[in-house]
């Protein structure tokens, strides 16, 4: 094997470990505030307090979700809930996504409070929107419940949606919200060798 040859193969080794599954990992360390847990997803990462217990799931289409949930109230609703879902290979601009949304929470009763732009590390675009509405526990009781739904795209095409609901009133767990969204991030970019070199010619391989 010749000289150029080798220096190809090595190349195309270094690149193919430096896309490999370990540097789709953050690389920073985030300070978690006293009471939280952090929680690496495989396109994002969020803190939770410690006693919200996570429970794994997708919907109908096999979109997958992870879910924090709170101690339930007397109600029989959560104290509080975080959940983050994720679509790969999103085809479209985040706008379509805020579209469908607005409309489904209209049919569903949900009245949006608030909504506007907002920056999401790792993310090309982000937006938020917060709720109100009432809703049916377990236990039959109509609560009132603020919810705060975070968008995020990013730069590969995932779309990724935190959302954070608690109940109106005493026994929501409304004081840890901020330090929750203030966590959510999207996975951030790297690039391999081939990404930080364009401008390089390999040397075209001969058969004989």
């Amino acid at each position: 094997m010749s000289y150029p040859v080798r220096i190809f193969v090595l190349i195309a080794i270094v690149a193919g470990l430096a896309w490999w599954a370990p540097w789709r990992q953050f690389t920073e360390a985030v300070a978690l505030p006293p009471g939280f847990e952090g929680y690496n997803g495989s396109h994002y990462r969020v803190a939770r307090p410690a006693g919200w217990r996570p429970q794994q799931g997708s919907d109908d289409l096999g979109h997958r979700y992870m879910e924090f949930n709170g101690p339930a109230t007397r109600d029989g609703a959560y104290s509080g809930q975080a959940r983050v879902a994720e679509w790969e290979q999103w085809p479209h601009e985040l706008e379509t996504k805020l579209v469908q949304f607005r409309s489904s929470a209209q049919k569903s009763g949900q009245r949006v409070v608030k909504e506007e732009p907002v920056v999401v590390k790792g993310a090309v675009s982000a937006y938020r929107f917060e709720l109100s509405q009432r809703s049916r526990t377990a236990t039959g009781a109509s609560v009132s419940l603020r919810s705060i739904d975070t968008f995020a795209l990013t730069e590969d095409q995932v779309l990724l949606q935190l959302t954070v609901r608690v109940p109106q009133g005493d026994e929501g767990d409304d004081g840890r919200v901020p330090e929750i969204l203030k966590s959510f991030q999207a996975r951030s970019e790297r690039r391999g060798p081939f990404d930080l070199l364009p401008d390089i010619k390999f040397p075209e391989l001969k058969l004989t």
